[in-house]
């Protein structure tokens, strides 16, 4: 499997927690402290899912997912965004404005692997 996923989380044991969940399913994974970061990442890399936490310090999550859908070589990026606290209005927010699932925090690493593998089998 030659899948690229870009996790994007300023808290660094969440990022890890979540790339090394995917790297031992066979995924390659890179990771991104901020959103314009991660917008960097993307634009250069074009990851197939990029898993982004919903409250990064620079960019909210909301405009991250915007800026993605956008452009034309991340229009169809797939996303799913990392929520915590976040009530059912703001997530169905979230899902209408482009990301594809959400996770809310805690999760387990196989529930996040389980949403992963069922937004990359949605691939066009």
């Amino acid at each position: 499997m030659d899948t690229h996923i870009l996790v994007v989380d300023n808290e660094a044991d969440i990022a890890a927690l979540v790339a090394d969940s995917l790297a031992r399913e066979g995924h390659r994974v890179s990771t991104a402290t901020s959103g314009s970061e991660a917008l960097a990442t993307a634009i250069s890399e074009t990851p197939d899912l990029v898993i982004v936490d919903s409250r990064l310090p620079d960019l909210t999550s909301v405009e991250f997912v915007k800026q993605l859908r956008k452009r034309n070589e991340t229009r169809d990026v797939r996303v799913i965004l990392l929520t915590a606290g976040d009530n059912e209005p703001d997530q169905v927010d979230r899902l209408s404005l482009g990301a594809d699932d959400y996770i809310s925090k805690p999760f387990s690493p196989q529930e996040l692997v389980l949403r992963v593998g069922s937004v990359l089998r949605r691939r066009p």
